[in-house]
């Protein structure tokens, strides 16, 4: 008698994936996974936070529509674009939750950084695919498109799958992997900001205006639209563009606050309509990969919300508080009630529990129920740019986080004792503060930068770490004595950076000027681990551009401080040893 089939297992056969052999993607080959004949069980759900209930969200049937028949048609991966807040990512939810028996597999990811990071650092999604041990390997091996491709390989392999990619709004990278989604076997809906050319869009605009009208009715008591015409509430919503997310907004606005409809329409006639900074917007709102055209609307709608919220009279310094410190996360993405008490208790914030669904209920932030689960809460990113805008998100205020990110990400190759796999995954929260405070003047916003760019270096990617580390390098000299070590250090840092772009010149300039500064600050008695490290960066330096007689002597010296501090047995001993021989 056959036996049914578990859901979500997969039967891994020769013909389907060659279960058992290697396999060549591109010039790289690389060991099966799965063992031939195994029956290896792959969850239906791949990732954490896929939506499950599509019923809150009214209307975007036409766009529906639309991304079912490119799927049918052939078309591996839709873009869903429009300006924030417009309902691109309920677009997508809605359409994954009425589709969803239509495919054995599901997954939802959010992109903070880079899309192969989104993949590679998702720890729920390597265990699905049961690739974590591998793909550690490819990135200790500095190998991470190899570690993508070799997600997507098996992603690509399973039947009838449906990912959703939210907040793709870096166009570098949608330009650069275009192929990989071009030839997919799953279907991919990437929702984004951004307008990449060449790629199969469906459009998200303003809701239409029956569905507007039954969006703001929904959130509205029934009491403040009594004896009001569906005429009157269109021409409320026309003023704020129909856009999703102000209706939402301004909705739950008068449930909480008890406004009756005269109040709304005067208040949207006299503050919206009328108000000189608003009308003065004209200007690039900011952020790659917007459509320049949505750009005004996109500055207006940013600066409604803050209207809006300046009309909410009872928010208080404590919900303000929780709103910054929530502004500073990752985008987009839901975070249990366990990590955001942690997270607040960092910033010395009250009541959590109760501000949490006080915020929810205003619309400020989203809660997310799912089954067996404990609450979760999430910040739009239209939202998230309004609070650090206007509620004053600055350095005085981010500065203790920002240095405590820096130390999350920081990695020596050198010590046992640091996972490169565990550490990047803080990633997403160093790149979300770079976003806002990359040129801020200030040591630990400098230390941010430099740890990034220390593991962009340690990934392989050396332009990028060279960006960071030259802005690391900038922000330093504004705030440091000229001499102060900080600086000899991100000089060595660079100049390191440099080497590996095969900037021989540069690369000696700087290390040239690092040791000059660091030599003032310590000798050879101190033994200082920092003097050695830039002794040995510059004679490998030296040594590759032929200058062998001023390479010997740093190594020498190198050496004989580092077995003073270390003792034989040590990996920087063992690193001078190798470098001395090859000179």
């Amino acid at each position: 008698m056959e036996k049914e089939k578990p859901q979500g297992s997969t039967k891994i056969e020769d013909s389907e994936i060659h279960a058992g052999r290697d396999f060549q993607q591109a010039q790289v080959i690389y060991n099966q996974t799965y063992i031939q004949g195994e029956t290896v069980t792959i969850p239906r759900e791949l990732t954490l936070h896929i939506p499950n209930d599509a019923g809150h969200i009214i209307g975007r049937d036409t766009e529906l529509a639309t991304i079912t028949k490119h799927l049918k048609n052939g078309k591996p991966t839709v873009l869903v674009n429009g300006i924030g807040g417009i309902g691109k990512t309920s677009v997508a939810a809605k359409y994954l939750v009425i589709n969803s028996s239509n495919y054995e597999h599901l997954a939802w990811l959010t992109v903070q950084s880079n899309l192969p990071e989104t993949f590679y650092n998702n720890t729920v999604l390597l265990e699905a695919l049961r690739l974590t041990d591998k793909v550690e390997k490819l990135l200790g091996q500095q190998r991470t498109k190899d570690a993508f491709e070799l997600m997507l390989f098996h992603l690509n392999k399973l039947k009838s799958t449906l990912i959703v990619l939210d907040n793709a709004n870096n166009l570098v990278d949608l330009v650069e992997y275009k192929k990989l989604f071009d030839t997919a076997k799953c279907h991919f809906i990437v929702t984004s900001r951004g307008c990449p050319e060449d790629w199969v869009l469906v459009d998200i605009d303003e809701l239409p205006k029956e569905d507007a009208v039954a969006l703001f009715k929904k959130l509205v008591p029934a009491e403040v639209y009594e004896g009001v015409v569906d005429k009157e509430i269109e021409q409320l919503l026309d003023r704020l563009f129909y856009h999703t997310l102000l209706i939402e907004l301004i909705g739950k606005t008068i449930a909480r606050a008890g406004f009756s409809f005269e109040k709304v329409q005067q208040m949207v006639e006299t503050k919206f309509i009328h108000d000189e900074k608003l009308n003065q917007i004209k200007v690039d709102a900011g952020g790659h990969g917007y459509s320049q055209g949505n750009n005004p609307k996109r500055a207006k709608v940013e600066e409604y919300i803050w209207l809006i919220f300046s009309e909410v009279k009872d928010l208080g310094d404590n919900a303000k508080l929780i709103l910054k410190a929530i502004a500073l996360l990752p985008v987009a993405t839901p975070y249990d009630i366990d990590f955001l008490t942690t997270h607040l208790e960092f910033f010395e914030a009250a009541d959590t529990f109760e501000e949490l669904y006080n915020l929810a209920e205003r619309g400020w932030i989203e809660q997310e129920q799912i089954p067996g689960q404990k609450p979760q809460f999430k910040m739009h990113p239209l939202i998230a740019d309004v609070v650090v805008k206007h509620l004053g998100v600055g350095l005085d205020f981010a500065a203790g986080y920002i240095g405590k990110i820096a130390e999350l990400i920081f990695y020596d190759n050198t010590d046992p004792s640091h996972n490169l796999f565990e550490i990047n995954k803080n990633r997403p929260f160093a790149d979300r503060l770079s976003d806002w405070f990359f040129e801020a003047k200030s040591v630990v916003v400098s230390d941010l930068l430099d740890n990034i760019g220390n593991l962009e270096e340690v990934f392989g990617f050396y332009s990028k770490a060279a960006q960071y580390r030259r802005q690391s390098l900038v922000l330093a000299e504004l705030v440091l004595e000229k001499n102060h070590t900080t600086i000899g250090l991100r000089l060595n840092n660079l100049g390191h950076t440099y080497d590996l772009l095969e900037k021989k010149k540069e690369s000696i300039e700087l290390l040239e000027s690092a040791l000059k500064i660091v030599e003032q600050n310590f000798n050879f008695e101190n033994n200082h681990s920092l003097l050695s490290i830039i002794q040995s960066n510059l004679a490998n330096v030296y040594r590759k551009s032929g200058l062998y007689e001023k390479a010997i002597p740093l190594i020498e010296i190198a050496l004989e401080s580092d077995l003073r501090n270390f003792g034989k047995d040590h990996p920087n001993v063992a690193q001078r040893q190798s470098s001395l021989a090859m000179v």
